[in-house]
């Protein structure tokens, strides 16, 4: 099939003008037409859906991670987990049943291609592609608009994380970006109002239908990822941040004499209940802790100066992988 389009145009037209002057251009002069094959038009529309699928791929997988992330902290402060959950819970439900309406919707429209089958089409398989009539058909064919309860259901979700809906805290809004928003376009031309979901679905074309879908899919993803980067940062502030570890060893008297005994004390500048950590001073394990702090006896057995090296062991909760920090001390030891 054929499409037709002003030559002045066509010459370093993007996708979307592409869109819009096929909608419009309507009956040109012959002398001022050229053809365009249906695959060359269809294939700007194909590479940007293939690259959003790509996309879409990449933030399941990244939610999938700070998902876990999150529920490593499920044992840490348990007041404070529990806050933050439900408000993830009462999230991901709203959430989902956006993302499950834009599936069917995605599905009944996708599905009537031609050579569809398990989620999967070929652009080229679209029958008038620059056409809207499917589409619109489709949209118009709700008693209740299913485009503009979109819209509505994603105007209400933006909102809801503006505010304590959502939020731990009202002044957290900076922390949260929102990639979808609905914003229905000015027309001075046109008495009549103009949606967001006449601009974006109903009256664009198949091919950008389809492509818009998907977009909208990607970029509330995007929002989400942004939302539980927000949980699990508020989550890291109730445990203990393990990057501003200092660690710390001093003596009761630092300046001894041979037969004197020395008590060292070692650990941790900032300290936590929910970590397991492991004294150890010149290879030997201390077994005396109390309120993080290791208690080591040190007996100066010759004069000089003694060096004495420490280190504490820890499991990092944000990988689980084991770390450590090293430092020493020096004792000066005289004779009697």
């Amino acid at each position: 099939m054929l499409s037709l389009v002003p030559k002045d145009l066509i010459k370093g037209i993007s996708t979307l003008v592409l869109t819009s002057v096929l909608i419009s251009c309507g009956n040109v002069p012959a002398e001022n037409e050229i053809r365009i094959q249906k695959s060359d038009y269809v294939l700007p529309f194909k590479l940007q859906y293939n690259n959003t699928l790509s996309e879409i791929k990449g933030l399941e997988s990244k939610i999938e991670n700070l998902n876990n992330a999150f529920l490593r902290y499920e044992n840490e402060n348990t007041q404070k987990f529990k806050a933050v959950e439900k408000k993830k819970n009462e999230f991901d439900t709203e959430f989902d049943k956006i993302t499950e309406k834009i599936k069917q919707i995605q599905y009944d429209l996708e599905s009537t291609i031609p050579g569809y089958s398990d989620g999967k089409f070929c652009f080229d398989s679209i029958p008038n592609p620059h056409s809207n009539e499917k589409n619109s058909s489709y949209f118009k064919g709700f008693t209740n608009s299913v485009a503009a309860e979109l819209a509505i259901s994603i105007k209400k979700l933006n909102k809801n994380l503006t505010n304590t809906k959502y939020l731990l805290n009202k002044e957290d809004t900076s922390g949260i970006y929102i990639f979808q928003e609905i914003i229905d376009p000015t027309s001075p031309n046109s008495p009549d109002p103009v949606y967001w979901e006449d601009q974006s679905l109903i009256y664009a074309p198949m091919v950008g239908c389809l492509n818009e879908l998907r977009q909208i899919e990607r970029r509330l993803l995007q929002t989400k990822v942004s939302y539980y980067d927000y949980l699990v940062s508020q989550l890291q502030q109730s445990v203990y941040t393990f990057s501003d570890i200092s660690p710390y060893m001093y003596a009761d008297n630092s300046h001894i004499k041979v037969g004197e005994t020395a008590k060292i004390r070692l650990g941790l500048k900032a300290w936590t209940n929910s970590a397991d950590f492991h004294y150890i001073i010149d290879g030997d394990t201390i077994k005396n802790v109390k309120n993080g702090e290791a208690i080591y006896n040190f007996k100066a057995e010759e004069a000089g100066y003694k060096k004495i090296n420490g280190i504490i062991s820890y499991i990092d909760p944000e990988t689980g992988e084991e770390k450590q920090t090293s430092f020493f001390y020096n004792i000066k030891v005289d004779n009697k």
